[in-house]
């Protein structure tokens, strides 16, 4: 889908620094290809630290969105080591949930796939096998 740029505009700041006004759009296609767009663009990796401290506390519904978890998937794949850790101890807890999810299992499957510290690992492999008490 093309995105209006007039749409830009008007929510760009809006969306990246209002964190009330993020979690109630965040759920609209609109909203998502424009985070998405972001996400694409040269100044990614400068507005990543604003976007996941206006989302923490609300992954797991954001994984579990219907378009929300696109700009998730996409958030997860340009997220840094420590970013990644931050997702993944967010999560932790209901991982095994959300990976069953209609939505949710594109972004969890994301984040297995583009995991490569060692903490990363420990924490993916904890989450598992405590839930499946191997």
């Amino acid at each position: 889908p093309k995105i209006d740029n007039a749409l830009f505009a008007e929510t760009d700041d809006k969306v990246l620094t209002d964190k009330a006004y993020l979690l109630n759009n965040i759920y609209s296609n609109k909203t998502v290809l424009m985070l998405q767009a972001k996400l694409n663009s040269p100044q990614c990796q400068e507005i990543i630290p604003t976007l996941m401290a206006n989302i923490k506390g609300n992954l797991a519904n954001l994984i579990c969105g219907k378009y929300s978890n696109y700009f998730l998937t996409d958030l997860i794949k340009r997220a840094n080591k420590k970013q990644k850790l931050e997702i993944l101890s967010e999560i932790y807890e209901q991982m095994d949930k959300l990976a069953n999810n209609q939505f949710g299992s594109h972004p969890i499957q994301t984040l297995v796939e583009n995991t490569s510290s060692k903490e990363e690992i420990v924490l993916i492999i904890n989450s598992v096998c405590k839930k499946n008490k191997l």
